[in-house]
């Protein structure tokens, strides 16, 4: 769980956004999505950074839309 490795005490919620159109008071209740990293790969690769994304909305004609139900995860390799 590469999110994991970088950020151990945080619990990463990914998930979900029942209306796109509210706003960014909006609480994400649990976690369900992830990417994982063989150990092989902890071994020889480095986790440089990992980060949730499209994790607000944004401000769009006088409201707001979140891009998702869920939030992204970002997460950046090197060899």
């Amino acid at each position: 769980d590469a999110y994991r490795l970088i950020h151990q005490d945080d619990p990463g919620l990914t998930c979900c956004i029942d209306d796109l159109t509210t706003g960014p008071e909006e609480q994400l209740e649990e976690r369900i999505d992830y990417i994982f990293v063989i150990a092989s790969y902890e071994k020889s690769g480095q986790i440089v950074s990992a980060r949730r994304v499209f994790d607000q909305p944004i401000p769009v004609n006088g409201g707001w839309q979140w891009a998702s139900d869920h939030t992204g995860l970002l997460v950046e390799l090197e060899k």
